[in-house]
């Protein structure tokens, strides 16, 4: 597009001729040859359509809950542009509110909005890539625990909760870990981790009984993530010997 004059941001362009008189279309892929902006080819990208699929946004829906908010995941249009506005916070804008672009976080659903929140956050944005959209996923998803926790860890140390607005839950250590000059507030995501919390409520308009995404026992994080709860431990234990007078 930044060879085009009057023509903002950069996504691709594509010139294609159509064979018409076929309007059922249905699901298609080919493979486009791609040209940069000096007219070199610079590979091939695979062009899909899949009619009648859902969205992840649709995927997300059937977790919506309204019991025990422990923050707010934004959200936009399921496609990579719109990857930037999607964040984890304590208090969303009220803009936010009022375009019903954020949904609660809860014990119940916090695994399945983490993965939500890691799959849209990994993936960098390109110029070829920004228009591509997020569709629904594979049931088997669902088992795959590692993935949960991986996403899970991600979440915990790439998001926008501060104290500043409100008590943060998502401290997922104790305070003697992290030589803390003072008590947490919460200790509720150490407990989550540690497969010690009792969820208070049973069931829910819209989740039914659904707790499965609680842990019964402790969580186990692959290597990687345990690195970055390593690295992540350092920084709070730095932090409160420093940033806290210590």
């Amino acid at each position: 597009s930044s060879t085009f004059d009057n023509v903002a941001g950069d996504f691709p362009i594509g010139f294609f001729i159509w064979k018409q008189g076929n309007p059922n279309w249905g699901d298609f892929k080919l493979e486009a040859e791609v040209y940069d902006k000096t007219g070199d080819l610079s590979g091939k990208c695979l062009v899909a359509c899949y009619q009648d699929c859902k969205s992840i946004t649709e995927w997300h829906q059937q977790f919506y809950d309204k019991e025990n908010s422990i923050g707010w995941l934004q959200r936009g249009a399921p496609d990579i542009q719109n990857n930037l506005i999607v964040l984890i916070t304590l208090q969303p804008k009220e803009s936010s509110l009022k375009k019903h672009i954020v949904t609660r976080i809860t014990p119940r659903n916090l695994i399945p909005l983490s993965v939500y929140y890691a799959v849209r956050s990994v993936i960098k944005a390109t110029w070829l890539n920004d228009r591509e959209q997020y569709l629904y996923p594979k049931p088997t998803w669902e088992a795959d625990i590692n993935f949960h926790n991986d996403c899970l860890a991600f979440s915990l140390f790439n998001n926008r909760i501060t104290t500043d607005d409100g008590i943060n839950t998502w401290i997922p250590f104790e305070e003697t870990e992290v030589d803390a000059a003072e008590s947490f507030t919460s200790h509720f995501m150490k407990k989550f981790i540690e497969g010690k919390y009792e969820p208070t409520e049973t069931t829910n308009i819209l989740l039914g009984d659904n707790n499965s995404f609680i842990p019964k026992r402790p969580l186990e994080f692959s290597s990687e993530a345990n690195a970055v709860f390593n690295a992540g431990r350092e920084i709070w234990r730095y932090y409160h010997q420093n940033a806290m007078g210590g």
